[in-house]
């Protein structure tokens, strides 16, 4: 073992604060000496880790190290140092170990370390200073006199250091004459990375007008180019920051480009390098010019470049940005966009080539022209493709509209016939998914013999998207006064053909009746393929189902005594032992047809046998342990609505015992009846939402009934234990009580109470859904929030401000008094980042906003282009708002279906972003509406070997029994093998996970069910 493997053993094995510090004076022996130690560093960063564990939980032994130890490593002259590290890691280190420090001890440390790092003196010193000076971040009086010394006393690099460090520590821009006279100065004589830095803080019109005449100039540019480009390339993006001190200065940003423009003429080749290279430079313009830009660099002979240009391109998502896609490209743009679109990617794999990636990008940027007569055929760009997952990808694309003319691909797929096609992994499953899709969307007769022509991928394994697809091109040809499609599907549900096909005929004819295209005459000719016990259980299941949506007294008493046969056959056959599958399914459905038809309420014998019901004084109650079984809840839901006080105890019985998939189930009932909702039911809604209390659990459905249903009720609960709930059902909570409408007097004071209580909240998370929902209610009130906590002062005053800061991003500018402006150049560097990310989010939302206008107004599949661009924008700046608000819309079953498809994608894309912002908060946070539950386990690999599991699960179990649902989770501090595992719960049905990301080490893993939900046995 070699001298740092044993010292890294050392410090492994170390806990003691005081033995951390012999370590660090070895390692500080060994370099006075000079030993060639390599590695050293490494085993410092170490020891200080070990350190801040050590500390974490007493603070008080934190000083030493922070002031004794790591402050003079970050105050190291470079040629104090035996071998440089570049960069140099301490600062960082400190700055972060002073932020996890409770404030008290972080305030009183970091005085200290700044009196220290203030008594600095010689030039290489100096400037180690001021680098420990910004790491740490926090301008106070003596830093400000310190660096002021500095600037004014050292005309050099080392004055131009001290001054853009006392830039970026905040000024007041009303105040700022100071600061730009000494830049005006030393740009004229120098120019150096700092000074570039400096110029970047105070980015505007008019520090740019002077910055023109100093490095801006034609002589200087070509000199500095030559004799260092680095320091050129460093400089152009200043005019990028001039442009987004204001994005909405339409002036100020045809400045920026005028002056982009006058560079790109200087030296073309280069600017063209630094555009295509930095996703900081013209992305910052919003200018109609931009994109034009991006599509004349394709005309370049460079196609080894076009997968840059194509990236910078899907940046590019300011609004005037975006108008400039309303332009026609010249011929060689065309020809390379066509090349890259129609060439093979030479996939073999899962794993995309770059040719994959341009095509994919090349397709996209000719759908964001908006014109339909540029793009060339799909079968062109599926010729030669021996990929499966490249194929899938065009016709998904493809799917986004009406196409007159199938793809030559898509009848072969939809058979199975996948000619030479790969077979590794999934991709000819993928493919023919896709195909469906296609054919869906078409909406033509071709299409539909092509869907009914299908052969399934797995045994008897027939698709949803295949049965959607049937019903909707079937309905759309009878409107189209082409009624032989609907004729077809009658005739193909009949014994004798094929069962994948008869299946899908049926649930086909099943969907059309629920969308009332097939009327109550012409159902009852399905009911014998419902009693055909040869037929499919799950066909004949769609079809029963289907006839609890005709209109109540549409069904003939023939059809409703045999329905009532149904029901009784498999009460009957359920406790006999069946099967699983033969014991509930069709039952259920018979239930709830015949409640839905007024039947079911007056049949005891049924209420009884079929749901669990017993009779008490004259009221219905559920025998135990039935109330999340089947279609329980759903049917009482049914029967509620028409005998609120009959069915009233057997709703709150399913409210307080069922799981998340029955809450949902019966919610839809319960809003219904609203405010007439029986008071039992609302007591146990109550009770329900106050499960929460024990902290392994969040149910925001419950809380949103609740507010929506009786504002008062829920106002009126204390919630003494928000403290101990999941901290998404404190965010839910803020959710409920925007929801709950205008209040009055006692009411609205409570409410306020609340939000008081939620803004106040430890994660970030909360706070964000409480300051939306203020501001949706009363913006009034959140701005006199924030410009009272912008007023701070005292102990608590940098929180409250860093609160300010957090809370304005939900403010419009009107509201953002001189107080909360001033929050930018605050002292304290967590203040000034807030406002930060507060500016960045105000302005994405806007313009997220912006793109939702266009792409929701979208109706029909021909529009779906002209607002193509705007949908790729918004999958880059979406939140959960915008999740919500597609998710809506896409359910919408009046849209075609190539408007939904298309809007699917941009919610999958957006719900994809938004999850991976919301990770990199502090802590883990799931932001869909579903149920929450903390959990543990064991999640097991294919050979057995097991993984710990502490965690959480969500479940979205859709409103319906029909809905599919949707499920996964994370683990919080456990990484898992990025695969599909066994989930296993006890006194839960085990599950298979699919690992969709993980973390090694410490960091969170999510997955996604892959499977049904792990139900309580």
């Amino acid at each position: 073992m070699n001298a740092i493997e044993n010292l890294q053993e050392r410090i492994a094995r170390e806990p003691s604060p005081s033995g951390i510090h012999k370590l660090l004076e070895e390692i500080r022996t060994i370099e006075k000496i000079g030993l060639p130690v390599e590695g050293l560093d490494g085993c410092r960063l170490e020891a200080f880790s070990a350190a801040r564990r050590a500390t974490l939980d007493a603070p008080k032994y934190a000083r030493p190290f922070v002031l004794e130890e790591l402050l003079p490593l970050c105050m190291r002259a470079d040629s104090e140092w035996a071998h440089p590290p570049r960069p140099n890691p301490y600062p960082t280190l400190l700055r972060e170990w002073l932020a996890e420090l409770p404030r008290s001890d972080h305030v009183a440390i970091r005085a200290e370390a700044l009196a220290i790092v203030a008594k600095a003196r010689g030039d290489s010193h100096v400037k180690s200073a001021c680098r420990t000076i910004a790491a740490i971040g926090f301008r106070s009086a003596l830093v400000d006199e310190w660096l002021w010394n500095v600037i004014y006393t050292q005309d050099d690099e080392t004055g131009d250091l001290a001054l853009a460090i006392r830039i970026g520590l905040g000024v007041d821009p009303t105040k700022c004459i100071r600061y730009v006279s000494q830049l005006f100065l030393r740009t004229r004589e120098r120019w150096n990375h700092s000074l570039i830095s400096a110029v970047q803080h105070l980015a505007g019109r008019e520090v740019f007008k002077r910055i023109k005449t100093t490095w801006f100039r034609h002589e200087r540019l070509k000199a500095e180019r030559a004799n260092n480009p680095m320091l050129v390339n460093a400089t152009i993006p200043i005019i990028a920051a001039v442009a987004d001190s204001d994005p909405s200065d339409t002036a100020l940003q045809n400045v920026a480009w005028k002056e982009l423009l006058w560079l790109h003429d200087q030296e073309e080749g280069v600017f063209h390098n630094q555009a295509l290279i930095s996703t900081n430079l013209l992305q910052r313009v919003d200018h109609a010019d931009i994109v034009g830009f991006f599509l004349q660099a394709l005309a370049q002979n460079e196609p080894h470049r076009h997968f840059l240009t194509y990236l910078r391109s899907e940046e590019c998502v300011r609004p005037h940005q975006l108008s400039g896609w309303q332009i026609k490209p010249s011929e060689k743009v065309l020809r390379a966009l066509y090349e890259d679109a129609c060439s093979p990617t030479e996939m073999e794999g899962s794993f995309a080539t770059v040719e994959f990636d341009s095509k994919r990008d090349a397709w996209s940027t000719l759908l964001s022209l908006g014109d339909p007569e540029l793009l060339p055929p799909w079968d062109r760009a599926i010729e030669g493709e021996r990929s499966g997952y490249s194929v899938a990808e065009i016709l998904e694309l493809a799917a986004c509209f009406r196409n007159a003319v199938l793809p030559r691909v898509v009848p072969e797929l939809l058979a199975t016939r996948y000619g030479n096609l790969l077979t590794e992994g999934n991709q000819r499953e993928i493919a023919h998914i896709a195909s469906v899709h296609v054919a869906h969307s078409a909406l033509s007769d071709d299409a539909f013999q092509a869907l009914l022509a299908f052969q399934p991928f797995r045994e008897n394994r027939v698709l949803v998207s295949i049965v959607d697809g049937l019903a909707d091109s079937a309905a759309a040809l009878f409107r189209r006064g082409k009624s032989h499609a609907i004729e077809e599907l009658w005739r193909r549900i009949l014994p004798g053909g094929s069962e994948h096909v008869r299946s899908a005929c049926a649930g086909a004819i099943a969907r059309l009746i629920r969308l009332g295209v097939i009327d109550s005459g012409a159902a009852h000719a399905a009911f014998e393929q419902v009693e055909d016990p040869q037929f499919d259980i799950y066909a004949r299941l769609e079809l029963l189902e289907a006839f609890g949506h005709l209109p109540r007294g549409s069904l003939s008493e023939d059809i409703l005594v045999r329905t009532r046969g149904i029901a009784i056959e498999r009460i009957q056959r359920g406790f006999e032992g069946t099967k699983p599958e033969d014991k509930h399914p069709l039952r259920d459905a018979a239930l709830a047809v015949l409640a839905r038809h007024g039947t079911l309420a007056r049949d005891n014998e049924l209420l009884e046998r079929g749901l669990g019901f017993r009779r008490d004084d004259g009221e219905w109650k559920l025998a135990s342990a039935v109330a999340d079984r089947g279609m329980v809840p759903h049917v009482a839901g049914i029967l509620l609505v028409d005998f609120p006080e009959r069915f009233a105890l057997v709703a709150s019985q399913i409210v307080r015992d069922a799981g998340t998939r029955g809450l949902y189930h019966l919610a839809p009932f319960l809003r219904s009846i609203g405010d007439h909702l029986p008071t039992v039911i609302l007591e146990a809604i109550v009770d329900r939402a106050h499960v929460m209390d024990r902290g392994r659990i969040a149910e925001p459905e419950v809380l949103m009934l609740l507010a929506r249903i009786s504002p008062e009720r829920f106002l009126q609960e204390p919630w003494d234990s928000l403290d101990e709930w999941l901290p998404q059902a404190r965010g839910a909570l803020a959710d409920a009580l925007a929801a709950a409408g205008p209040l009055k007097d006692e009411l609205a004071d409570r409410r306020g109470h609340l939000f008081t209580r939620l803004i106040g909240d430890g994660l970030f998370g909360v706070r964000r859904s409480a300051y939306r929902a203020i501001a949706d209610i009363n913006p009034h009130l959140l701005a006199n929030l924030c410009a009272t906590w912008a007023n701070a002062e005292g102990h608590d005053a940098a929180e409250l401000k860093r609160r300010a800061a957090e809370g304005a991003a939900w403010l419009d500018e009107k509201y953002l008094v001189s107080a909360v402006r001033s929050l930018s150049w605050d002292p304290e560097l967590t203040v000034r980042e807030a406002w930060a990310r507060s500016v960045d989010d105000r302005r994405e939302r806007t313009w997220a906003g912006h793109c939702l206008e266009r792409v929701v107004a979208i109706k029909k599949p021909e529009d779906v282009h002209t607002a193509w661009a705007f949908g790729r924008a918004l999958e880059k700046l979406g939140d959960d708002r915008v999740v919500d608000l597609l998710e809506q819309r896409a359910k919408d079953v009046t849209l075609p279906p190539s408007v939904r498809h298309w809007l699917g994608r941009i919610l999958k894309k957006v719900r994809r972003r938004w999850d991976d912002v919301t990770k990199k908060w502090p802590e883990p946070w799931f932001t869909r509406r579903a149920g929450l539950e903390a959990v543990s386990g064991v999640a097991r690999g294919q050979e057995g070997s097991g993984h710990r599991f502490e965690g959480c699960l969500w479940v979205a179990p859709g409103e319906s029994p029909t809905e599919r649902a949707s499920w996964g989770g994370w683990t919080p501090s456990k990484s898992l093998p990025l695969e599909e595992l066994i989930l296993e719960i006890p006194g839960r049905s085990s599950a298979k996970i699919l690992v969709l990301r993980t973390s090694y080490g410490e960091g969170p893993t999510f997955f996604v069910g892959n499977g049904d939900y792990p139900e309580a046995k």
